[in-house]
């Protein structure tokens, strides 16, 4: 009796993915994340498929950042935690973190990233460098965090009073579902702009709101002549029409709270540099997710 070899029908490009399957494997990379403390995760490359799912997925700033958040839920195996759904994943995820993740998959998925460049800060001029992601990583002069606080970065809120304790500012490091609140206004003309100009995503006054939790306020109702508190939650329709018409000076004072919180979580990956003008050697800061977007982008 005949029985059926499923391998005598096998198409032909699933023999090829099986050849090229421990090629692959070769191309995962590891590493611990900065603030979500004993968690180890192994980055898996992506495909094909992926990239052009990137290439052609520019409707919105907000669903190309969930895509990226997506690869980075589906891609990555997480080891010393586990999230109950992707929207979990989302509300624990923040920055300094993000940053590994992204700086894991361009490792595993692109064997060559685009020439970038760098100021010497011995002679001025602009020189030229190939990204190694892992060089970041490796390198002694790059600061990656640990998370220190009492509660996990994701429920840790700091908060303080300024202006003579009118004004109660509530601050937490911002989670990636906070950032995709902010990214609901942003198109891809802000997020070009931003990054060839300052070389970031975003601009200074969405920072503020990426972070801010609440604000609150006391006054004198002068009717009942009782103080009276109201605070301001929605980052949308109350905290942002009030950062965009209060005095600078309350954009300094809730950024310098912001500062001193959170300066010592700032990730800050730099890459070694040798000045192809005058061979000062030095090192420069890369921001692994700016450079996925310049990728993505072509910029």
């Amino acid at each position: 009796m005949q029985t059926f070899d499923p391998n005598a029908v096998k198409p032909a490009f699933l023999k090829a993915l099986e050849a090229t399957q421990k090629v692959i494997e070769a191309r995962k990379v590891s590493a611990k994340l900065a603030l979500l403390k004993d968690v180890e995760v192994t980055m898996n490359p992506l495909t094909g498929h992926d990239d052009l799912k990137i290439k052609t997925a520019r409707t919105s700033m907000l669903t190309f950042n969930k895509m990226i958040n997506e690869f980075l839920y589906q891609k990555g195996q997480y080891n010393g935690i586990e999230f109950a759904s992707f929207e979990d994943f989302e509300s624990k995820l923040t920055s300094p973190d993000k940053e590994i993740l992204i700086a894991l998959l361009l490792d595993a998925s692109y064997t060559k990233l685009p020439k970038r460049t760098a100021y010497c800060p011995e002679c001025g001029e602009l020189t030229e460098y190939d990204l190694v992601i892992s060089d970041l990583f490796s390198n002694p002069e790059s600061k990656i965090p640990v998370w220190e606080e009492d509660l996990p970065v994701y429920e840790k809120v700091f908060t303080k009073t300024m202006f003579d304790n009118v004004l109660t500012v509530s601050i937490k490091m911002p989670t990636e579902l906070k950032r995709n609140k902010v990214y609901e206004s942003m198109n891809f003309d802000t997020v070009r702009k931003n990054l060839i100009q300052k070389g970031q995503i975003i601009d200074s006054t969405d920072t503020l709101l990426m972070f801010i939790e609440s604000l609150e306020f006391k006054y004198m109702n002068e009717e009942t002549g009782k103080e009276e508190t109201y605070v301001l939650k929605d980052m949308i329709t109350e905290i942002r029409p009030y950062l965009d018409n209060a005095p600078l000076e309350v954009h300094d004072e809730i950024n310098k709270f912001i500062n001193d919180s959170f300066n010592k979580y700032v990730i800050d990956l730099k890459v070694p540099v040798t000045c192809e003008h005058c061979g000062h050697n030095f090192n420069w800061s890369v921001s692994p997710e700016s450079e996925f977007f310049r990728k993505t982008f072509s910029i």
